[in-house]
């Protein structure tokens, strides 16, 4: 089994790679309802919730794989413990774009309902 220093290089590689998808399904998804809702507000708040939500959230991830915190841990520990994390950043990355756009293609919805 790897060392303690690879299991910080395999969450790293596995949280930028998380990132990138979720940018990725991000973008696209908030460009579409952008579209849809002829405002480019709309990307502009996207944007935002990307940089104000998700980085610091990915930061926490690799500042407790790069901490003290889990070094004393077994090899067997820290496998589960990366198995369940990784597990967390993909399915994150994969839901949160999809999340994040229906709630606010709801709340577009309701505000044009209520004021038109």
């Amino acid at each position: 089994m790897p060392e303690y220093g690879t299991w910080k290089k395999r969450i790293s590689n596995n949280a930028a790679g998380a990132l990138l998808l979720f940018t990725m399904l991000h973008v696209t998804c908030f460009t579409a309802l952008a579209g849809y809702a002829r405002s480019s507000l709309v990307s502009y708040l996207g944007i935002a919730i990307l940089m104000g939500l998700v980085i610091p959230a990915l930061a926490r991830i690799e500042a407790r794989w790069h901490g003290d915190a889990l070094r004393g841990l077994t090899d067997a520990e820290l496998s589960v413990r990366f198995r369940v994390e990784r597990a967390r950043l993909w399915g994150a990355a994969i839901a949160l774009p999809f999340v994040w756009s229906g709630l606010f293609l709801g709340a577009f919805l309701i505000f044009t309902r209520l004021t038109g």
